[in-house]
C-alpha cells in the first residue's frame, strides 16, 4: 500500500459513522474517491492535505446537521455551533495550504539554446587612474557637515526616551 491509498483509506476509516448500513459506506467511499479526485492531488503530500480537507468536510457536515436539532439549547446550542465554526476554519485552512502549495510549485518552463557568448577579457567601465582622481576631487565627510551647518540646518539628534510627565496619562498607569 502506498502513501496515496494510505490517505485515502485513512480519510474512508476516519468518516465512517455508526451503525452504517453497507450501502451507505459504499456511497460514503464513493463520494470520498470523488472528491478527492476532483481536487486533483498531485503527490502523497497533496494527497494527505486533500484527505484531511475532505475528513473535515465530513465532520462539518455532522456537525452542522447536529446543532440543527431542536433539542440543543443554551450553552450546548453555543458551544455546537463554536465547534461547527471551528470545524469549517479547519477544513478552509487545509484548502488554502493546498492553494499556497500548488503556487509554491510552479511548471519549470523548457528554455531555448542561446549561443553563448565568447569570454575574453572584458575592458573595465573606468580606469584606476580615473577613479583615483575623482575619490581625490570630493569633499571630506567634515567639510560636508560644516558646509549643512552654515547653511543653518542641523542633524536631528538621535531619540532619547523620557519618563511621562507627572500628570500624563501614562504615568498614572
Amino acid at each position: 500500500m502506498d502513501a496515496s491509498d494510505f490517505h485515502t483509506a485513512q480519510a474512508i476509516t476516519a468518516t465512517t459513522p455508526a451503525h452504517e448500513t453497507a450501502r451507505d459506506a459504499e456511497m460514503r467511499r464513493t463520494a470520498i474517491i470523488e472528491m478527492i479526485g476532483a481536487l486533483d492531488p498531485r503527490n502523497a503530500q497533496e494527497r494527505a492535505i486533500v484527505c484531511n480537507y475532505v475528513i473535515f468536510w465530513f465532520m462539518l457536515r455532522d456537525a452542522v446537521r447536529a446543532v440543527q436539532l431542536p433539542d440543543l439549547e443554551g450553552s450546548r446550542l453555543n458551544r455546537a455551533r463554536a465547534h461547527v465554526l471551528a470545524m469549517s476554519r479547519a477544513a478552509q485552512k487545509w484548502l488554502a495550504e493546498l492553494r499556497m502549495m500548488r503556487k509554491a510549485v510552479r511548471p519549470v518552463k523548457p528554455v531555448s539554446p542561446v549561443a553563448k557568448p565568447s569570454v575574453g577579457r572584458a575592458e573595465p567601465a573606468i580606469k584606476i587612474s580615473d577613479l583615483a582622481a575623482r575619490l581625490g576631487s570630493l569633499p571630506s565627510l567634515s567639510a560636508l557637515l560644516a558646509a549643512n551647518n552654515a547653511l543653518g540646518s542641523t542633524i536631528p539628534p538621535p531619540f532619547v526616551a523620557r519618563p511621562p510627565a507627572a500628570g500624563s496619562s501614562a504615568a498614572m498607569r
